[in-house]
């Protein structure tokens, strides 16, 4: 089972939060500052009084427009889910959902309702076929009450390259050992594209905040987008993302707010057919960090490339165990020499720390 995420409890951190930079006073080595140091002593105060009341400026329109609640949900279970080699052949934004799938979103219905009860309601859904049939069957719970739903195409599923091609299976292996985040499929995005995405989906968001008045905001789109937008929302550390565990269909992933704090937390997630689980999102039990260079000038040098002398201390280059950033273990290269270009792929290995226990983020 995997562990329970500390990230995202207590993370108020979504973009413009108001912190001030520090009063800076260069000195001419003296106790007494000179006229120049003077001057940039007061544009450095002005600069950051400009950009205290800037930030002020925003949350208090903020705390006027924000939701009490935002509501992240997962898409049904689709037909892909099931069978992924449908998508070499049917577009991914047009796959529709299975007949559990339906019965997911019926039941996703009914736990939000129970969430916000008679509360005020809007929601934001991506355009592919699977989450417009999700609204539809969480709509049900409404019996027929007219809810404001928009479509937003930037929260839309990670695009993997039009039709999936025929070595997709290997090509999420080499994902694996690439590192998610930064891997691009073929014609196709990476994490760190789907988060330009969400940025500027957060930005008009905020925009839109200003003269809200619905109490609750619910966005219906993808397991991964999700991920990626709360990584956003709340500033996550990019060596975090590898470590989320994936959210199960029709999972709810529900952030709150004070009355009198503009700022959300992760209060809990919520899968069909489970209990809420506090603290968080989720983390996998097996996910490691990367060993960083601390700043100390006696520390061990760390190197992507161990185990072998240079050419001209040993006549040939001797074969190799190496592990990828997470630590597994993959055989080296036979004694024969590698082509220049191959050398960098061919030969790495990194030293990996043990995973910590994630912090808080404040």
């Amino acid at each position: 089972m995997a562990a329970e995420m500390e990230v995202g409890k207590g993370s108020k951190g979504d973009v413009g939060d108001g912190k001030e930079d520090e009063e800076m006073t260069p000195r001419n080595g003296t106790d007494e500052i000179s006229p120049t140091s003077a001057m940039t002593s007061m544009q450095s105060m002005t600069t950051c009084r400009i950009k205290s009341t800037r930030a002020s400026v925003f949350w208090e329109r903020q705390s006027q427009g924000r939701p009490q609640r935002v509501v992240f949900i997962r898409h049904g279970e689709s037909e892909a889910n099931v069978d992924r080699d449908i998508t070499r052949h049917v577009q991914d934004h047009c796959l529709h959902l299975t007949h559990k799938g339906r019965e997911q979103a019926l039941d996703a219905g009914r736990r939000l309702r129970e969430v916000i009860g008679a509360e005020s309601v809007k929601f934001i859904v991506s355009p592919y076929v699977r989450t417009r049939e999700t609204t539809n069957g969480i709509l049900r719970a409404w019996n027929g009450e007219k809810i404001e739903v928009r479509e937003d195409v930037r929260i839309r599923e990670q695009e993997y390259g039009n039709f999936d091609s025929e070595n997709m299976r290997d090509l999420h292996k080499e994902k694996k050992n690439f590192g998610a985040f930064y891997y691009r499929f073929p014609e196709g995005e990476s994490p760190a594209d789907c988060y330009d995405r969400a940025s500027l989906f957060l930005e008009s968001l905020y925009r839109s905040w200003e003269d809200n008045e619905t109490q609750n905001l619910v966005i219906v789109g993808h397991g991964l987008m999700i991920l990626v937008i709360v990584m956003r929302f709340f500033r996550y550390a990019v060596r975090d993302y590898d470590k989320l565990e994936g959210l199960k269909n029709c999972e709810l992933v529900v952030l709150e707010r004070s009355a009198d704090d503009p700022k959300f937390d992760i209060a809990y997630t919520w899968a069909g057919g489970e209990e809420k689980k506090y603290g968080g999102l989720r983390i996998k039990e097996d996910a490691h960090d990367i060993e960083i260079w601390d700043g100390d000038p006696q520390a061990p040098m760390l190197s992507n490339v161990s185990g072998r002398k240079s050419s001209l201390e040993q006549g040939a280059k001797s074969s190799l165990e190496r592990k990828d950033c997470y630590g597994k273990k993959h055989s080296g290269p036979t004694s024969s020499p590698a082509k220049p270009e191959e050398s960098s792929v061919k030969k790495q290995r990194v030293y990996a720390a043990e995973a910590p226990t994630l912090p808080r983020l404040k």
